[in-house]
Protein backbone atom coordinates (compact mmCIF):
# COMPACT_ATOMS: atom_id res chain seq x y z
CA UNK A 1 0.00 0.00 0.00
CA UNK A 2 1.68 3.48 -0.58
CA UNK A 3 2.32 6.24 1.78
CA UNK A 4 -0.53 8.43 2.52
CA UNK A 5 0.56 11.91 0.65
CA UNK A 6 1.29 14.55 3.24
CA UNK A 7 -1.67 16.61 2.02
CA UNK A 8 -3.92 14.13 2.44
CA UNK A 9 -2.91 13.31 6.01
CA UNK A 10 -3.01 16.76 6.76
CA UNK A 11 -6.62 16.25 5.78
CA UNK A 12 -8.10 13.71 7.73
CA UNK A 13 -5.84 15.13 10.69
CA UNK A 14 -8.02 18.10 10.31
CA UNK A 15 -10.93 16.73 11.07
CA UNK A 16 -9.41 14.70 14.05
CA UNK A 17 -8.55 17.58 15.07
CA UNK A 18 -11.72 19.53 15.46
CA UNK A 19 -13.18 16.45 17.09
CA UNK A 20 -10.68 17.00 19.89
CA UNK A 21 -11.05 20.35 20.11
CA UNK A 22 -14.52 20.31 20.15
CA UNK A 23 -14.72 17.44 22.97
CA UNK A 24 -11.91 19.42 25.07
CA UNK A 25 -14.40 22.43 24.59
CA UNK A 26 -17.33 20.64 25.49
CA UNK A 27 -15.17 19.22 28.43
CA UNK A 28 -14.23 22.97 29.67
CA UNK A 29 -17.90 23.82 29.30
CA UNK A 30 -18.74 21.27 31.26
CA UNK A 31 -16.51 22.15 34.14
CA UNK A 32 -17.33 25.60 34.15
CA UNK A 33 -20.95 25.31 34.35
CA UNK A 34 -19.87 22.94 37.33
CA UNK A 35 -17.91 25.82 38.65
CA UNK A 36 -21.28 27.51 38.45
CA UNK A 37 -23.46 25.15 40.09
CA UNK A 38 -21.71 24.49 42.67
CA UNK A 39 -21.19 28.13 43.65
CA UNK A 40 -24.54 29.08 43.02
CA UNK A 41 -25.53 26.48 45.26
CA UNK A 42 -22.89 28.24 48.33
CA UNK A 43 -24.62 31.56 47.56
CA UNK A 44 -28.11 29.68 48.09
CA UNK A 45 -26.61 28.37 51.50
CA UNK A 46 -25.46 31.78 52.39
CA UNK A 47 -28.74 33.48 51.49
CA UNK A 48 -30.64 30.82 53.65
CA UNK A 49 -28.50 30.98 56.34
CA UNK A 50 -28.47 34.60 56.91
CA UNK A 51 -32.35 34.60 56.58
CA UNK A 52 -31.86 31.73 59.58
CA UNK A 53 -29.47 34.07 61.66
CA UNK A 54 -31.51 37.33 60.96
CA UNK A 55 -34.60 35.21 62.36
CA UNK A 56 -32.78 34.33 65.34
CA UNK A 57 -31.61 37.95 65.96
CA UNK A 58 -34.82 39.39 65.79
CA UNK A 59 -36.29 37.00 67.83
CA UNK A 60 -33.22 37.71 70.64
CA UNK A 61 -34.94 41.18 69.82
CA UNK A 62 -38.34 40.64 71.05
CA UNK A 63 -37.46 38.40 73.76
CA UNK A 64 -35.05 40.94 75.20
CA UNK A 65 -37.87 43.44 74.70
CA UNK A 66 -40.31 41.22 76.42
CA UNK A 67 -38.21 40.32 79.40
CA UNK A 68 -37.76 44.68 80.08
CA UNK A 69 -41.89 45.30 79.60
CA UNK A 70 -42.01 42.33 81.70
CA UNK A 71 -39.66 43.49 84.50
CA UNK A 72 -40.72 47.02 84.52
CA UNK A 73 -44.08 46.65 84.59
CA UNK A 74 -44.11 43.26 87.35
CA UNK A 75 -41.28 43.94 89.29
CA UNK A 76 -41.39 48.32 89.39
CA UNK A 77 -45.04 48.17 89.95
CA UNK A 78 -44.43 45.74 93.08
CA UNK A 79 -41.75 48.16 94.37
CA UNK A 80 -44.25 51.18 94.39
Amino acid sequence: MPPKSAKSEKKGGGASDMKAKDAVLSMFNQLEQDKVNALTRRVDEAVMERLELQRQLDKGNRDTHEFVNYFQVTVMHAVH
